[in-house]
Formats: structure tokens, sequence, C-alpha cells
């Protein structure tokens, strides 16, 4: 089990999503207009999120397949791609990772949006 899995406030973070959602979608589905440099990940209701989401996913998703299967049901928008990597494969060097070869296996599993990671990354959009 995941290192959260008997705190009070991780139950109680834990059901409301999955009473919402049936179980605990990526960080593009309950924070939609955000972005994954955002600080709201570091702090506050997103920093939140990213600790339930992260330790549910753990204790449910063991097998890459199921991983992959879990973000083809959600699919990422381009900007999110990293994020979904670091979940389905746990260590990957997240250095040029438009480059890398995990962007074009994550096309070939069928994910659409791959060749926009970088510009919807990138967009001045997220500035403001």
């Amino acid at each position: 089990m995941g290192k959260y899995s008997d705190d009070e406030w991780y139950l109680k973070e834990k059901e409301k999503y999955i009473s919402e959602y049936g179980e605990i979608p990526p960080h593009w589905i309950v924070f939609p207009d955000s972005h994954p440099y955002s600080i709201m990940w570091r702090m506050g209701a997103g920093e939140t999120f990213v600790m339930v989401f992260s330790n549910w996913f753990e204790d449910n998703y063991k097998e890459e397949k199921n991983r992959i299967d879990f973000f083809l049901k959600y699919p990422p928008p381009p900007r999110w791609m990293e994020t979904m990597a670091s979940y389905i494969w746990e260590e990957i060097p997240m250095e040029d990772f438009e480059k890398s070869k995990y962007l074009e296996r994550i096309k070939e599993l069928g994910f659409s949006g791959t060749e926009k990671y970088l510009s919807d990354l990138e967009d001045p959009k997220w500035l403001a």
C-alpha cells in the first residue's frame, strides 16, 4: 500500500474523487485548465491532489499495460505527456523529453498530439 493509505486526510480526498468520478482521474481531468509546471502542483489543492492521485495510482496500477490502458481512457493534452510518461515508466530522464524515445513510444501507443507537446507546453497563454 502507498504511504498515505491509512491517513484520514488521504482517505477523505480519495473518497471525494471516487464518488465524483468512479476512480481518481489524472491531473488534466480534475484541473483541465492547468499547466504541469504551475505552482499549484506544489502547494494547496494541486499538491494534495498529486499526493492522492500518485498514491492511489501506485496502489491500483502495478503493471505497465494497465497504466497505459488507464491513460488511454484519459488521454492527456500534449503539455501533460511528460507527466503521463512518468506515471507509466517510473525511470525516465526528464531533460529533453521532446527528444526522448518516450515521446515516440507514446505516439506508437496511440496517443495523439505528440507533435504538439512542446508548443502546448510553451504556449504564451500559460504565462498570463
